[in-house]
């Protein structure tokens, strides 16, 4: 059975947003620190620690199973993950100790740990995750052999997929096209030879990834194919041969779609005029919508500011937004399209107006904090402190405060940096400016600084929460005995 259109669309929506489901959690100690990995299914070294005694929040918990991880304390972590409330969390932490075994070479142990995990979901990205860590280390069959356990049908090609398609970024391309027929059509085999044909393409090998568009005979499958190749030439330059392989596509919202991803990578790469040519060949004004976006943040961080303006403009009437405006609201429409921009290329004379109208607008609210940020984070601190004022939200200030704060101490600004965080009208993000002021100074070495500043913090459970993070940063670094006792006074202070 063929994949049909609308599981094609399904599919390609996934594509997006299947990177950020991988290993979100956490990263993993760097592997000169690895060593034997000591760990039990159930992670009951120790007496599980109770609920009834007042165990800190799961935030708390959070910060500090995190962090033993990164310390390959995996027993540690997941005894006290069980006492974490909130069951994603929980689990998760579950997930990414399972991985990080895996990592560290001890595949029977990972898939031990992982069959624990009580989260489905969780459990079968857990799974995936070490099929894709065994195939990377060359144990094919081993992974092959782990995805045909998972009794649920989705969840096996699920496996299947990001073992093919770990093959395919490593350029084992027959292999990964002898799995990706393994996975029944009606599940997902076209999205997978998609992902093995943009290797093929990102190598040179176009005609050998057109070969293999053209086994598909379902016009959306197909056209997903050669959709997919378009756009990996366009974004590697190759504009003309990205054209000409989209006008062979025949769904047609797939080719409608293929153009708007090549118009806006023209875009991006400061090619607006052909850009411009692309979207005049676009039958649907929801596809100029995005593209027009991608243009006008392009002219915006050029200086272009009135040809931005008049991009804006007609993004408002592409989208059919400008039918409800009169001309002045389509004028304020079109600034408020291009401030962001403007403020990332440092245009604070232009963008400085535009943001002082949105102070009290609750509609326009993040737009004025993408302003703040994106200026501080070109050096004008004092533009942005003056914009975070005139916010009329409190939380919303507070969140201001924070990120010119944070910004501050990135370009080594620790004492403007420390002075702001103080002023934070609210408790938790003051407590996170804080936080991530003091991960800052580890990064540049200062861990004695960073430690005195967690003494200045109001309670225990905040205390522990930053060094758990700065416990973390250590590991990262390379410092896992340093890690490791910042980190027993961080479970010390809220009894762990």
């Amino acid at each position: 059975m063929k994949t049909p259109t609308s599981l094609v669309a399904l599919l390609t929506t996934l594509s997006f947003i299947a990177p950020q489901a991988r290993l979100w959690a956490i990263s993993i100690a760097t592997p000169e620190n690895s060593r034997a990995v000591q760990i039990s299914p159930l992670a009951q070294t120790e007496e599980p620690i109770s609920p009834q005694n007042k165990a800190p929040d799961d935030t708390t918990l959070w910060f500090i199973t995190s962090a033993l991880v990164k310390l390959e304390q995996y027993d540690r972590a997941i005894q006290i993950a069980q006492i974490i409330a909130d069951d994603w969390r929980r689990a998760s932490i579950f997930r990414t100790s399972a991985v990080a075994v895996a990592e560290a070479g001890e595949f029977e142990k990972a898939l031990e740990l992982a069959q624990t995990i009580p989260n489905r979901e969780l459990k079968t990205f857990a799974l995936n995750d070490i099929a894709v860590v065994l195939t990377q280390a060359g144990k094919l069959e081993k992974a092959l052999e782990l995805a045909q356990t998972l009794a649920n049908d989705w969840d096996k090609a699920s496996a299947l997929h990001e073992i093919a398609v770990a093959l395919a970024e490593a350029r084992e391309i027959e292999k990964a096209l002898q799995i990706a027929k393994t996975i029944p059509s009606d599940i997902g085999e076209a999205f997978v030879l998609s992902s093995i044909a943009v290797a093929l393409t990102e190598v040179g090998k176009v005609e050998k990834a057109l070969e293999l568009a053209q086994t598909l005979a379902d016009d959306g499958e197909n056209s997903l194919l050669l959709r997919k190749i378009a756009v990996a030439l366009a974004k590697a330059g190759e504009t003309e041969k990205a054209l000409q392989i989209t006008q062979t596509i025949r769904d047609r919202e797939e080719k409608t779609f293929a153009l708007n991803q090549i118009a806006a990578a023209l875009a991006e790469a400061g090619e607006i005029e052909q850009a411009l040519q692309i979207t005049q060949t676009f039958a649907a004004d929801k596809w100029k919508t995005s593209t027009f976006n991608s243009i006008v943040s392009a002219l915006a961080e050029a200086g272009e500011v009135e040809q931005a303006l008049e991009f804006a403009q007609t993004l408002a009437e592409a989208s059919g937004l400008a039918q409800f405006m009169s001309d002045d609201e389509l004028e304020d429409f079109a600034l408020r399209s291009i401030a962001v921009p403007l403020a990332e290329a440092g245009e604070v004379e232009t963008v400085l107006p535009i943001a002082r109208t949105l102070a009290d607008n609750e509609f326009h609210a993040y737009k004025l904090f993408q302003i703040i940020v994106a200026l501080a984070k070109v050096g004008e601190f004092k533009t942005a402190l003056e914009l975070a004022q005139t916010i009329a939200d409190e939380e919303q200030k507070a969140g201001a405060l924070r990120a010119i704060a944070v910004t501050l101490a990135e370009v080594s600004e620790i004492k403007k940096a420390l002075e702001l965080a103080q002023t934070i009208p609210d408790d938790e993000q003051k407590a996170s400016a804080l936080r991530e002021i003091a991960v800052t100074l580890v990064e540049a070495g200062e861990v004695e600084k960073a430690l005195e500043l967690v003494q200045t913090l109001p309670d225990d459970e905040e205390k522990a929460r930053t060094l758990a993070a700065i416990a973390s940063k250590l590991a990262g670094r390379g410092r896992p005995e340093r890690a490791a006792e910042i980190l027993e006074q961080a479970m010390e202070l809220v009894g762990l």
